[in-house]
């Protein structure tokens, strides 16, 4: 419905539509006649242009629109997904409209609210994901001032992922920790092993060749004997 403040609050128009659940309405003053055009968007996933309560042009968002916003240089409308479930993103449409839009993905949750500031250059948009996204609204042949290249803030090093990812490395991260702990027991025992088994071996060596120097050594004994016994003999025989 559509009332007239300046007249005592009549009723000038009236647009029904049953079934359909209107999400958001806005109202177009044209300047040179003072006319007033309202769009309207809802359930049907159509935004409408209403003049004098008659539907003068419908196109199709393919998607629900939650929130609509004409700046205030009346040469742009912007438009808000609120789909049940889906990601929202923000649309931007040129005005006049003629059914060309720019998209602008933001939210990982429908986005309720959109509001654009009296000068046209900070867009803000909030969604049921908690976050606030403000947009600096450029034109495209504006010029870049001094102050906008000083006030430019560096590209950050951080990177927005999902706790599913994080989730996911983590448990990578714990894996690969698990098999370096593995390696390194299987490591450690294979070295234990080796030094057990050079052990040994060094042991059986150092047994043998004390047995063999001790069976050389009852060879010299026996020899010097045998050596002592001749020359008594000798001696004797002398």
């Amino acid at each position: 419905y559509e009332y007239s403040i300046l007249r005592g609050g009549v009723r000038t128009s009236d647009f029904v539509a049953k079934g359909i659940n209107f999400s958001c309405v806005i109202v177009y003053t044209d300047p040179s006649t003072g006319n007033n055009t309202m769009y309207v968007v809802g359930s049907d996933k159509l935004l409408k242009e209403i003049y004098a309560s008659q539907v003068q042009q419908c196109m199709d968002t393919t998607t629900t629109a939650g929130q609509i916003v004409l700046s205030s240089s009346a040469k742009v409308m912007f438009a808000s997904v609120a789909e049940p479930g889906m990601p929202g993103e923000v649309r931007c449409y040129k005005f006049p409209l003629d059914g060309e839009f720019t998209s602008y993905q933001c939210h990982s949750s429908p986005a309720t609210r959109l509001r654009a500031t009296y000068d046209d250059q900070y867009l803000f948009s909030c969604g049921e994901d908690g976050c606030l996204f403000i947009f600096d609204v450029r034109r495209k042949d504006r010029a870049v001032s001094k102050r906008d290249k000083e006030q430019v803030l560096p590209m950050a090093d951080e990177i927005l992922v999902t706790r599913q990812f994080l989730e996911d490395k983590q448990a990578q991260l714990v894996d690969l920790e698990r098999q370096v702990d593995e390696l390194s027991n299987q490591i450690d025992f294979q070295l234990r092993h080796r030094d057990s088994y050079h052990k040994e071996k060094m042991a059986e060596l150092e047994d043998k060749y004390g047995q063999e120097i001790e069976q050389e050594r009852t060879k010299y004994e026996l020899l010097r004997e045998e050596k002592n016994d001749m020359e008594m003999e000798y001696e004797e025989n002398i």
